[in-house]
């Protein structure tokens, strides 16, 4: 009597997965699922290190790490430590406080780009989008 292609399909199937359980290694699991991403883990490659927020000390040890010259150059932006220094207090005055946060960092920012809005010439606008990049960069923001 024929067996209808159906049941031979199945069979076959049922036939196959026998024969791999019975070829497969004891205790071998076949789960082959993708690991799921690591939560906690934080890999923040900026001058944050994943804190909030950074101490002025720390702001200005920062600018002064292979990190900041790093990233200045990726942008275009020849500094020395002094002028770093120079417009770390330039757009971190003592207003902000003890404490440097993103949000801080990022009106930094927003103040430069008004800054370079306003800017009447073509080397100064220059300066200051490289100046904003470096300081997104450096900040971590996009």
């Amino acid at each position: 009597m024929p067996v209808p292609a159906r049941e031979k399909t199945e069979k076959n199937i049922a036939e196959g997965l026998s024969r791999l359980e019975s070829n497969s290694p004891a205790g071998d699991n076949h789960n082959f699922e993708m690991p799921a991403p690591v939560i906690g883990k934080n890999d923040d490659s900026s001058i944050f290190g994943g804190k909030a927020e950074v101490s002025r000390s720390e702001l200005r040890q920062g600018l002064k790490g292979t990190k900041a010259y790093q990233a200045g150059r990726q942008v275009g932006l020849n500094l020395s430590l002094a002028e770093r220094a120079k417009l770390e207090k330039q757009v971190f005055s003592q207003g902000y406080g003890r404490n440097i946060s993103k949000n801080d960092l990022k009106l930094g920012v927003r103040k430069l780009n008004q800054k370079m809005l306003n800017a009447k010439d073509s080397v100064e606008h220059a300066k200051l989008r490289k100046e904003i990049k470096f300081f997104k960069k450096i900040g971590g923001i996009k």
